[in-house]
């Protein structure tokens, strides 16, 4: 084989290792064997290896997870890829780096509904159901670090921000409530509504529980 092949082979093989053991699996046979697994090596630098690896998970565009996409797992959750959406601009209080929050939709996160509230005395209210993804370090257009976050959403969600300015802002609030609350930070509540989709190359994988 070619230097260039068997790289490319060795990448593979990694990526498979990692895979299992990212998953908490059982190294066995030829790739839990030490020798076998050196000699992966021959042509592959490791390092690379690890930093595209971490990179890929990042991105959601990592070698998909032993459970199909849009189907209900062994513990009740589901693997899918969201929709983008549309995306916020704030900025971290303490750091000072900027923030930005892809407003992404997926059918399997419920759609907004009236709820009774305990703490409003029994009183109905609207709940909008979210779940927060990973934060992603990036870079903005400019070059500099920021952090971007995946808060998804029920798609009648997007798609009445996209119409009712008030009910969006309202929206924009509870995710940057959500997320400030999940990862300990503080937002600036003020925003800005960048004219794109999403922040990222790609939508990440989100494991939602049903």
């Amino acid at each position: 084989k070619s230097d260039s092949s068997q790289r490319s082979f060795a990448m593979d093989e990694l990526y498979s290792i990692g895979q299992k053991v990212a998953q908490g699996g059982q190294l066995d046979g030829a790739l839990g064997d030490p020798e076998q697994i050196a000699k992966l090596f021959q042509g592959a630098n490791m390092e690379e290896y690890l930093q595209s690896y971490e990179k890929m998970l990042q991105e959601g565009i990592a070698p998909e997870m032993s459970a199909p996409l849009d189907e209900v797992d062994h513990e009740g959750g589901i693997t899918t890829r969201p929709e983008p959406g549309f995306v916020v601009k704030t900025r971290d209080n303490a750091s000072g780096a900027k923030v930005f929050i892809n407003i992404v939709s997926s059918p399997h996160i419920e759609a907004p509904h009236m709820k009774s509230y305990v703490e409003l005395e029994g009183e109905q209210g609207c709940r909008v159901p979210l779940s927060i993804g990973t934060p992603v370090e990036d870079f903005d257009k400019k070059g500099e670090p920021c952090v971007s976050y995946d808060v998804v959403a029920n798609p009648e969600v997007v798609e009445q921000c996209s119409t009712e300015p008030a009910f969006r802002e309202q929206v924009v609030q509870l995710c940057l409530a959500a997320v400030a609350q999940k990862y300990k930070i503080e937002l600036d509540p003020r925003f800005k509504l960048p004219k794109i989709k999403y922040k990222g190359t790609s939508v990440q994988l989100q494991r939602i529980r049903k």
